[in-house]
């Protein structure tokens, strides 16, 4: 899968690229589908990719912005992302409100296209989980009919086990993570490969069903949620439509 992915960007794209760089965001806080959470030890400030061992799709790629020296883990998370967004482009691309959080997006070509996607789920994630894989928070949504517990939202990108219900692509085992503490980070839930994949599916999902990636209804992450109380969209744009190739000529 990742091997396809580098002959594509090397072979088609890579002589289009421009010099992409991180950018700066406000304050970030505020996590989970309810909007709560805690404030992340570092923001997306632009981390930085600096390992001459990736492989050239990576090294000309803007790092997102949780990448950081600190925590060489989210690299791998960034390359996880990237496979995903390129898997599921199609649907993604079908987001009529793209160009909100990056101006030239309809300019983009389809290796730009997946760092900007990328760059948007990494966004949203720090105010879902402040980039903590094992984040959790209690929601004030009943009972988890998979857990038969108190719903809870957890992991990069805020998601429950109920979600196992309607969305197939969701690995989590409840079977497993039973037996384990709530905050092991070893459960299913945490894996940043599983949440990731979870959540970029839903993601692209929605985009697919409703042509757009902020709503009014039907929006699976609060801080996406057009004039609800705990939407981030103005300072999630702000982090993606900085970048060189999201601004128009």
């Amino acid at each position: 899968m990742r091997l396809i992915f580098y002959i594509l960007t090397l072979i088609l794209i890579l002589p289009s690229c421009q010099n992409f760089s991180s950018q700066d965001a406000s304050t970030l806080q505020d996590s989970a589908q309810s909007g709560q959470g805690s404030q992340g030890d570092d923001g997306p400030s632009g981390g930085g990719n600096s390992d001459p061992a990736l492989p050239d799709p990576f090294k000309t790629m803007a790092p997102l912005a949780w990448e950081s020296s600190q925590f060489p883990e989210r690299t791998e998370w960034s390359y996880l992302l990237y496979d995903l967004v390129f898997e599921n482009l199609d649907s993604l691309d079908l987001a009529t409100d793209a160009n909100y959080f990056c101006p030239n997006y309809n300019n983009l070509n389809d290796y730009q296209k997946v760092n900007f996607w990328a760059q948007l789920v990494s966004a949203v994630s720090y105010y879902e989980s402040s980039w903590k894989p094992t984040t959790r928070f209690k929601e004030d949504m009943g009972i988890d009919p998979v857990t038969n517990k108190t719903v809870y939202s957890e992991g990069l990108l805020q998601l429950s086990y109920q979600d196992t219900l309607w969305a197939a692509d969701c690995n989590f085992d409840w079977s497993k993570d039973k037996n384990l503490s709530p905050t092991d980070p070893k459960k299913t839930i945490f894996l940043p490969e599983n949440n990731l994949e979870c959540g970029l599916k839903i993601l692209a999902r929605q985009i697919k069903k409703y042509n757009a990636i902020v709503l009014s209804n039907n929006v699976y992450w609060a801080v996406l949620k057009k004039n609800g109380a705990y939407q981030k969209i103005e300072p999630i744009s702000k982090i993606t439509k900085k970048h060189s190739y999201c601004i128009k000529k």
